[in-house]
């Protein structure tokens, strides 16, 4: 963030990774991610870095499915359309895990 407020440029998502990385370090748990990931996200949407804050979305749904939480999320073509094709896809594989794991199997 130091970089950005000094008039650096990161490319698309690269604040995020850091952060998601150092939240994994120093918060093993997933009641200390979630106390992590979600002002994260929202402080991402405000200085407007869509791609980050739909990273940290993404990690959060993940790590959402992997403790077995119950959590919703919109088809990755309605809220990740203003994303990376790249990211956009991976939202689409995360949807299809989180349905799978649901037990919808043909969606």
């Amino acid at each position: 963030l130091a970089e950005r407020r000094d008039g650096g440029e990161s490319r698309p998502g690269e604040i995020a990774e850091r952060l998601l990385a150092r939240a994994q370090e120093t918060s093993p748990t997933y009641l200390a991610r979630q106390t992590v990931l979600s002002p994260l996200r929202v402080a991402l949407a405000d200085m407007h870095l869509v791609e980050d804050a739909k990273l940290v979305d993404l990690e959060f749904t993940r790590l959402s499915r992997k403790y077995c939480v119950p959590i919703s999320i919109e088809h990755p073509t309605t809220s990740f359309s203003s994303v990376s094709e790249k990211l956009r896809i991976r939202a689409q594989v995360e949807w299809g895990k989180l349905l799978y794991s649901r037990g919808f199997r043909h969606d």
